[in-house]
């Protein structure tokens, strides 16, 4: 039978006289277990003792070796397969490996079911219920009608379209009640009063031309800021990121809403990218349709007219396109954009303030003046030939009903809108009149000191509220200490910005705001349905528990079935238990604390395994993991060969090297053991520059094995010239060939002419300058560096090492030491690991005692080689634009 690939980063037990346990770390590959595959096993629970843990071993009969240890309650994902013995089960979640069949007889594994929930918790109705709650559960019509809504978000949604309907269509009557009104006191003479209402009638389209004309502006800017990025090579222009990242990566699509698939986000994303960059404009200037956009939307009777059809349709989509669309189809018909849902604020609130007060007032005053005794106003009226008054009060008085209609309607949505984003109504219509565009969401209250927790996972930030969120933070009245996002919030963003973003909430003034990485509604509807196979749209406990261990698969999470059972409580109806998909929906949406399974522990790990790196480099800015962690993962990425990743959770500190120390033999015995033998209790300790690390001590032993990695950052500017480094490689091996052609040359050359000898002669003059000239170029390029170079001397790198045995009651005993010097040059560089190959392992005397043994280490400069090579092919790059630029000029 095939045995499952290991390729777990092994964290280096030592071994001693015993067996010892080896723990492997967490993967930092992508699983992408399918719904499926996690329907079709069994879940067990583990029901080990709160201080025990129970091992997942990655092979079969290697009980000693361990790839993930559970805590009590926590949850296993079986298959039907068992290895050649029968005594052991493949799982797929938690990680792929195998279980001891004896652990399900014996009880210590306990298989999972819907009446596991009531086991775990206390599943008692709670007595202090609403009216209007009580009133549902005792009402069968109720109650099955509130399922049926709870079940179907496409009830919901339609709902909001008949009352989105409804507001458009009072409004629609609004604009054509006070066009009959202009028309009537056009027709009765009273020519300022038309004037003054088609004034009213029009201020909220201007409004909204100049609101709208100033986005365009600002898309025309950021699609010329966006062309110049591409131009300049996407993240090269940042100075050091680019060594970090591809070397091109463009920005994503700011035109659409993206659709977010489960499985394939990262895939999707690096699609967008590619796309983008492969139509990456020649020229810095805006695209042609946002030009001609702008100059066609600067004449305001244009840009007005357009607002007007816009209007016109979007109440024929709301009438007619979207029910019809939803009754076939059972979703909505698009996402509306952020723009859109711009317009739509600055509509509702320069309808309220600049049309509909306006307009009432005016109406009102000219019932009053009409019919006020002995007033002026009936006098002034034109007669037609029949002698009647040529005035219909009765659309004055329809409209001024219909206006207050529209002023209660709007003044209860804006109200409503307002305090769900923690505003007074003054305040929210201040704030949308001056930027609804630009509006993101509980920030005016995050500058007010009005919030502490926000929830950004279905809002997506552009470069603009980037700079927006940076400016409320540092507000003297800010008092926000968390916020959740999720990837769909930081799609839009370059890596730069990510980074600046990050930065931002790591470095508040006040405190640094906690982040908390979730999931977004898209994610989250994508997953249900995904699990949902028998379409019932509700989970049972058991169905939720599948669906949680599924989510966590990518940030090495392992579920508790009793957290899962808490999170089952709060989002399930208390009398079915079952979790309905608009509950689902809402109550995460609105949630502003972390929620134990729902959210992600390690967004750090996801974002490794999901390849993702903008979401990794605004983890890493924003300092989601401790320091333990970031080391950790950092020398798994560079012992494990990926070296852009790992560049990139070092992209603060510097370059990472890692130190493995593998073993040691025959070392000087300093103690005697207990059994009359000599032994000692050694340990390593290494040094590079001004940092130095230990390894874990090996008790009862003078031949150690300590296969410990030990990371080390070296700064850029302690760095030697990376660029003449490889340059000078790269051209040594040039003039070596060329060398060799024109050695060929000059021989065909003495053959065919009678004065061979001279001109061979001055070939091979010529031939010695060049190769003279080369290593020249070579030597300066190695040894010729910075000042502060790491270690001792500039022309080299020098790791130290010493050994002690470590002594409980007085000073550890030095056993010996050992300096290794590793010159800059890529050539020794590649000597110790060549790119993505195992590094040598190298076995060194110890040196300062006789007899003092010898130990074996091996040194990872892959990712150091990844990073030098790769700023030398941007020098390359940069030189030939300089060159091709200078040959255009």
């Amino acid at each position: 039978m095939a045995q499952p690939e290991q390729d777990y980063a092994n964290t280096g037990v030592a071994s001693t006289e015993e067996t010892a346990f080896e723990v492997s770390g967490p993967k930092l590959i992508s699983s992408n277990v399918g719904a499926t595959e996690v329907k079709s096993g069994k879940m067990y629970m583990a029901t080990i003792g709160a201080h025990f843990r129970f091992p997942i071993h990655p092979h079969p009969n290697e009980d000693h070796k361990i790839a993930k240890l559970l805590r009590q309650y926590e949850v296993i994902v079986t298959t039907e397969e068992t290895d050649d013995s029968g005594k052991y089960f493949r799982t797929v979640l938690p990680v792929e490996g195998w279980i001891r069949k004896e652990c399900i007889d014996d009880g210590t594994l306990v298989q999972v079911t819907k009446e596991t929930y009531t086991q775990l918790l206390d599943t008692t109705p709670e007595s202090a219920t609403s009216r209007c709650a009580q009133c549902i559960r005792n009402s069968a019509c109720l109650r099955s009608i509130s399922t049926s809504v709870r079940k179907h978000p496409v009830y919901v949604m339609a709902l909001y379209l008949v009352l989105e309907f409804l507001a458009e269509v009072v409004i629609f009557a609004d604009l054509i009640t006070d066009i009959f009104v202009a028309y009537t006191l056009s027709t009765a003479g009273k020519n300022w009063l038309f004037m003054l209402s088609c004034v009213f009638m029009l201020a909220p389209y201007y409004i909204a031309w100049a609101a709208a004309f100033g986005y365009l502006q600002k898309r025309a800017m950021e699609s010329t800021a966006n062309n110049e990025y591409n131009i300049a090579g996407g993240d090269a222009a940042d100075g050091r990121t680019d060594s970090l990242a591809t070397p091109r990566e463009a920005p994503a699509s700011t035109n659409k809403e993206d659709g977010v698939t489960v499985t394939g986000a990262a895939t999707e994303d690096k699609t967008e990218e590619t796309a983008a960059a492969a139509a990456a404009p020649k020229s810095s200037s805006p695209d042609k349709k946002i030009q001609i956009g702008v100059i066609l939307f600067a004449i305001a009777p244009i840009g007005v007219l357009f607002l007007v059809f816009l209007d016109v349709y979007l109440l024929l989509e709301d009438f007619i396109i979207k029910p019809i669309f939803l009754c076939l189809n059972k979703s909505i018909l698009r996402e509306e954009s952020h723009a859109e849902r711009g317009y739509k604020k600055l509509r509702r609130v320069s309808e309220v303030v600049a049309e509909t007060i306006c307009q009432s007032v005016l109406q009102a005053v000219i019932i009053i003046a009409y019919w006020l005794p002995n007033g002026t106003f009936r006098n002034d009226i034109e007669l037609d030939e029949a002698g009647n008054e040529r005035f219909e009060i009765r659309f004055v008085y329809a409209s001024l009903v219909i206006s207050l209609c529209v002023l209660v309607l709007w003044g209860v949505v804006l109200s409503i809108e307002a305090r769900g984003f923690g505003l007074h109504f003054y305040e929210y219509v201040t704030v949308v009149l001056q930027g609804s565009f630009n509006f993101v969401p509980y920030l005016p209250a995050i500058e007010r000191g009005k919030r502490e927790r926000v929830n950004w996972t279905d809002f997506r930030f552009d470069s603009h509220s980037v700079g927006l969120v940076s400016k409320a933070l540092i507000s003297p009245e800010c008092q926000l200490k968390e916020i959740k996002l999720s990837r769909y919030s930081l799609r839009k963003l370059t890596r730069h910005e990510c980074k600046f973003l990050g930065q931002m909430l790591a470095d508040s003034p006040k405190e640094a705001v906690k982040v908390v990485f979730s999931r977004s509604r898209r994610e989250i509807e994508a997953l249900f349905n995904e699990f949902d196979t028998d379409r019932s749209r509700s989970f049972d406990f058991y169905e939720f528990l599948q669906l949680c261990t599924a989510l966590r698969q990518n940030d090495d999470g392992v579920v508790s079935a009793k957290d899962v059972a808490e999170i089952f409580a709060i989002l399930a109806d208390e009398q079915r238990h079952e979790v309905y998909l608009t509950d689902l929906l809402f109550k995460i949406n609105r949630s502003v604390f972390r929620l134990p399974v729902v959210d992600y522990d390690s967004p750090v790990m996801y974002a490794l395994k999901e390849s993702d790196s903008k979401l990794l480099t605004f983890m890493i800015a924003a300092k989601v993991c401790d320091d333990v962690t970031w080391e950790f993962y950092t020398t798994t990425l560079v012992t494990t060969n990926r070296h852009k990743d790992a560049l990139m959770m070092a992209e603060e500190r510097g370059i990472p090297i890692v130190v493995e120390i593998v073993s040691g033999k025959e070392l000087p015995a300093s103690s005697e053991h207990m059994d009359g033998g000599s032994t000692s209790a050694p340990y390593a300790s290494v040094s590079v520059s001004d940092k130095v690390k230990r390894t874990e001590t090996v008790p009862n032993t003078v031949n150690p094995e300590w296969r410990q990695p030990l990371l080390f950052i070296l700064p850029p500017e302690d760095i030697p010239d990376i660029a003449a480094m490889a340059a000078g490689n790269a051209s040594r091996r040039r003039t070596k060939h060329d060398a060799d052609i024109k050695q060929r040359k000059n021989t065909r050359q003495r053959k065919t002419t009678a004065d061979g000898g001279h001109g061979g002669g001055g070939s091979a003059h010529q031939l010695h300058g060049h190769q003279h000239h080369g290593h020249g170029h070579h030597h300066h390029g190695g040894g010729g560096g910075q000042q502060g170079i790491v270690g001792s001397t500039s022309g080299r790198l020098e790791i130290n090492f010493k050994i002690y045995d470590y002594d409980e009651n007085d000073d550890d005993f030095f056993m010996g030491s050992y300096k290794h010097k590793i010159k800059w040059d890529l050539e020794s560089l590649m000597q110790h690991q060549n790119g993505e190959q195992a590094p040598t392992i190298l076995d060194r005397k110890l040196t300062n005692r006789d007899s003092a043994g010898s130990f074996k280490f091996k040194i990872y400069t892959g990712t150091l080689l990844h990073y030098i090579q790769h700023q030398a092919d941007k020098n390359a790059a940069t030189d030939e634009d300089k060159n091709e630029s200078a040959k255009t000029a």
